[in-house]
């Protein structure tokens, strides 16, 4: 999967780069990761956590309908965007179920692993809040929880115990780039700065980490020895 999925990362990359702001790009980067959903299900092994893992792909890929394949629609764009957030907090609610398992190591891990998180994403929340209208505060800020939350609880699939070692090196690095991915999309919503043009090199960090996250999820669904 990854063979296909980072150069499929790349070729995006490189049409954000020559194509900025077309919609044919649009249709290009949702079919790439629309595929992910049936190729997970034709390689998954149906362990009760890759099942949920599945799940957690089919509503990021519905998010993505709404939120990038929509936002080419001008008619549909603000009207359905409520919908992709939605999807997204259910997909990342459905991947925080499956990095929690196990049991806590004793130490102070749970507070580390913490640190990161929190250095990335109290800055961008910072930043980004006074831009965010009163009626979408509390909806961004629920976003943000469980972006967080989810981002925190893969990392420490480390340190848990629960899942192999390259399943939770594969957990971890998904959390991260999945954060990064949509601290850059929530500049590219709410920023003056961005909002209102397209920005190719933001594009490239959000699609660059976006793809792969997915994708390391997705070859999680097919590991047959996921559990430590």
């Amino acid at each position: 999967m990854l063979k296909v999925y980072l150069p499929l990362a790349s070729v995006i990359i490189l049409l954000d780069q020559l194509f900025p702001g077309r919609v044919a790009v649009n249709y290009f980067k949702f079919v790439a990761v629309l595929t992910l959903f049936p190729a997970a299900l034709h390689t998954g092994k149906w362990y009760r956590e890759q099942a949920i893992l599945t799940f957690a792909i089919l509503f990021m890929v519905v998010g993505d309908f709404f939120l990038n394949l929509c936002s080419a629609i001008p008619v549909l764009a603000g009207d359905v965007r409520i919908f992709g957030v939605l999807s997204f907090i259910l997909a990342y609610l459905s991947l925080l179920a499956v990095f929690v398992k196990g049991r806590i190591k004793p130490g102070p891990w749970k507070y580390l692993t913490l640190v990161p998180v929190l250095a990335v994403l109290l800055p961008a929340v910072v930043n980004i809040t006074p831009h965010v209208g009163g009626e979408l505060k509390t909806g961004a800020f629920i976003f943000a929880l469980v972006l967080g939350l989810m981002a925190w609880a893969a990392v420490f699939t480390l340190f848990r115990n629960y899942y192999s070692g390259p399943a939770s090196f594969r957990f971890a690095l998904a959390g991260c780039l999945m954060l990064i991915s949509d601290i850059g999309v929530a500049y590219n919503v709410f920023s003056p700065d961005y909002s209102s043009i397209v920005v190719p090199w933001l594009q490239n960090i959000i699609w660059g980490t976006y793809v792969p996250a997915w994708a390391l999820i997705a070859v999680s669904t097919a590991d047959d020895r996921l559990l430590a």
